[in-house]
Order: C-alpha cells, then structure tokens, then sequence
C-alpha cells in the first residue's frame, strides 16, 4: 500500500449487475456524498485494504461498517479508490424488502447526525424544537384571536390540541438537545473529530 494513503476502496465503474443493482448503489452513493460532504463512488463495495491505525482511529458500531470509508475520509485519513473490474457472479438482480430500505433510512440519518451534530446536539435538536414550538405558538394566537375577536368556541376545535401538543412537544425536544449537549461535553472530550498525522 503506498505510504500516502490510509485506506484503499475498490472503485466497480465497469460494472455488470442489472440496471436495478446500479440504481440502488447509485442511489446510497449519492446520498451519502450529500449527508457526509465526500465523494465515494462506490460505498456499497465490501472489499477494503486499510491500515492498522484507520481501524483504531474510528468508533464503529452496529451496520455503520457500510460507511467505513466515508467516515474514515470525514475524519482526516486519507482514502484512495482503485477501479476495477466486478465479478461474474453479481449479474444477478437483487431485489431487497420493505424492511431493508427502512434499516437504510434509519442508517442515514444516524450518519447525518453523528458526522454534524455529535459534538453540538443542541445545534440540531433546539432547531426542530423551536419549529415545532413556533408552529404551536401561531396555532394558539390564531384560535385566540379568534376567541377573543370573533367570539368562536374553540374548547372542542382539535386545533388547540394540536398547537398545545405541538408547543409542548418542540419544548421536549429542545430539552433533548440540552440534555445530549451536557452529555457530549462530558463524555465527548475524549473522541477526536480528526486525527494527526506527523508531529514536527
């Protein structure tokens, strides 16, 4: 391997599957470019060449190894891909569940989360919060004035259940981030977000 490069991927641009198989790699591979900000062309491939230190480097848990190269390039090592030509025995088309797919979105989000907000959770959680808690608040001031003005009954409109479980609920979910921010900078001081090289 040369010395430059931490972690080689096998690159299948001249591919033989069905259209199908394509359509799906190419799919995950676009999304997870956009979600994580690096260019992988080919994530779904199962073979990887890697040093000992990319291994120690990174914190790996459940069916995150899918995007053992992307994760490994968003925190610094350096990833090279190598075309090369695909098997025979992968012409066969692939057809995957409802299941799988959902296990796919779940994976993605967890990747968006934990490459932007891990260190900064009240970054993401008091946004959608405050969306929710604003959507209640405009709820609650619209049957209001309408109470007020108008004189409209609004103790059985399901509209004021919804802005007060609205408001109540963006209230909790700022009050996760809070909790998941205290929870980081505790615990999270020891995991780098990068890795060093050489030291001079």
């Amino acid at each position: 391997m040369n010395h430059a490069v931490d972690l080689v991927v096998p690159y299948r641009k001249r591919r033989k599957d069905p259209i199908l198989n394509r359509v799906h790699s190419t799919l995950l591979n676009t999304i997870v470019t956009r979600v994580i900000g690096i260019k992988i062309h080919d994530i779904g491939c199962n073979a990887k060449l890697f040093r000992r230190e990319v291994l120690e480097g990174m914190d790996l848990y459940g069916n995150m190894y899918r995007y053992f190269p992307a994760l490994a390039a968003q925190k610094g090592f350096k990833v090279k891909e190598v075309e090369c030509d695909q098997v025979e025995k992968a012409r066969k088309t692939r057809f995957y569940n409802l299941r799988l797919y959902l296990d796919r979105v779940i994976e993605i989000l967890n990747l968006f989360f934990s490459t932007n907000f891990s260190k900064k959770p009240l970054r993401f959680f008091s946004f959608v919060g405050s969306s929710f808690m604003a959507i209640g608040i405009i709820a609650l001031l619209y049957i209001g004035i309408q109470k007020v003005i108008f004189e409209i009954p609004i103790g059985a409109r399901p509209l004021l259940l919804i802005s007060m479980i609205s408001f109540v609920g963006g209230a909790q979910i700022a009050s996760f981030g809070l909790l998941g921010e205290i929870i980081s900078f505790v615990h999270g001081r020891s995991h780098k977000e990068y890795t060093i090289e050489k030291i001079v």
